[in-house]
């Protein structure tokens, strides 16, 4: 099951934009306190993921009122996704 939010769905195929990364499964860390662990991989895809779709959205042809409610969207998936 995807951990990718339907609304964050729709704004990344509305403005034709890759999918955020899927949060790994549990069992995907070893728990032995790996540097670089799997969950440092994730939050680094995330903010990279972030960085280029905000600035997609901000380069859209997209009103400023689209825009707006997009950022918020993605505000409101970011601050419950790490």
């Amino acid at each position: 099951m995807s951990s990718i939010p339907e609304n964050i769905k729709l704004i990344c195929e509305e403005i034709d934009h890759l999918l955020p990364p899927e949060l790994p499964d549990e069992d995907r860390c070893c728990g032995r306190g790996c540097v670089p662990c799997i969950y440092d991989y994730y939050r680094e895809n995330l903010k990279n993921w972030k960085a280029s779709i905000i600035k997609k959205i901000e380069l859209s042809n997209l009103d400023d009122k689209s825009k707006n409610a997009y950022l918020e969207k993605l505000n409101h998936f970011l601050r419950h996704s790490d």
